[in-house]
């Protein structure tokens, strides 16, 4: 079983990072780690829309469930942050 990271950066409503979310990813994927990205596999780059309460329990869950987690710090962010914690 490939070992799972998740993968949290600063949210763009813009999806202006996609590319740097897309490259990172590939490099974890070309060295056999699975990723889950909140904004690409949950909100599906923005198509899927979720309250904050709901959104933080899911990623909670997904941190859980990841055996490390890799966090792009480069800007600031609350949910960073909280994720950090």
């Amino acid at each position: 079983m490939k070992p799972t990271a998740y993968f949290g950066i600063k949210y763009h409503a813009d999806n202006r990072n996609k590319n740097e979310i897309d490259a990172i990813t590939a490099v974890l994927h070309a060295n056999g780690i699975e990723t889950i990205c909140i904004a690409r596999d949950i909100e599906k780059w923005g198509a899927v829309t979720l309250d904050a309460a709901r959104l933080m329990q899911i990623t909670f869950a997904k941190i859980d469930a990841s055996d490390v987690v890799v966090l792009e710090m480069s800007e600031k962010g609350v949910g960073l942050g909280i994720e950090a914690g």
